[in-house]
């Protein structure tokens, strides 16, 4: 039962990529004949911000995933992979387990185990800036310092893209595109010792010497 469930999950992914890919597949082809172009003057920028300042053992904590764009630009989609192992989910040390993430609510989720994605042009998803698109959620699990890569290529249809018409052409778009390419360094503390801990031999050597002295 879980086998095909499992299955079915990873159908309805294989099919939203495949409608992804057909559709920014075609605006590619359309490009080359010179019906949109690509612009170079403005720019996506985008930031992964730790939520939390103090992190320590057996705590989780949420990382936010911003963009800023121009508000005539709307988002199309964005894609991107968490560096975590595809079963565990945990980062190479162990240090730390992705829990998944939550997407802006505007947005259509196509998030699976370890990617983080979303198409946002139905509705259509306006520009700003600091846009929230998704938080991403991790658990703390060791003590150390890590850092977990966050990345998504362009080529690989992952990455960010957006664009606006340009023209009464159905296929005439202005299109800004970036990879996604961060690193997210997390430092965790341990969790200090309860004071009880620290007073306990002291109670023991205590009642020792007091058992010794009414000998």
């Amino acid at each position: 039962m879980r086998i095909a469930k499992r299955e079915m999950e990873q159908n309805n992914m294989t099919k939203m990529k495949l409608d992804m890919i057909t559709k920014f597949g075609s605006r590619a082809f359309l490009g080359a004949a010179s019906l949109f172009c690509v612009s170079t003057a403005q720019a996506i920028s985008y930031s992964f911000t730790i939520q939390e300042s103090d992190i320590k053992v057996g705590e989780t904590f949420d990382v936010a995933f911003t963009a800023t764009f121009d508000a005539d630009y709307f988002l199309d989609y964005f894609a991107f992979d968490v560096g975590v192992d595809p079963v565990t989910l945990t980062s190479s040390s162990g240090m730390v387990r992705y829990l998944g993430a939550s997407v802006n609510g505007s947005l259509f989720d196509t998030s699976f185990l370890s990617e983080v994605s979303a198409l946002g042009d139905t509705p259509a998803f306006a520009g700003g800036t600091d846009l929230l698109l998704a938080t991403l959620s991790f658990e703390a699990l060791a003590p150390g310092s890590e850092s977990v890569s966050l990345s998504g290529a362009l080529n690989d249809f992952a990455g960010i893209v957006v664009s606006k018409e340009a023209g009464p052409g159905l296929f005439d778009f202005n299109v800004i595109e970036s990879d996604i390419e961060a690193r997210l360094d997390v430092r965790v503390s341990a969790v200090p010792d309860s004071p009880l801990y620290g007073a306990v031999p002291v109670l023991l050597i205590g009642m020792l010497a007091f058992h010794r002295k009414r000998s």
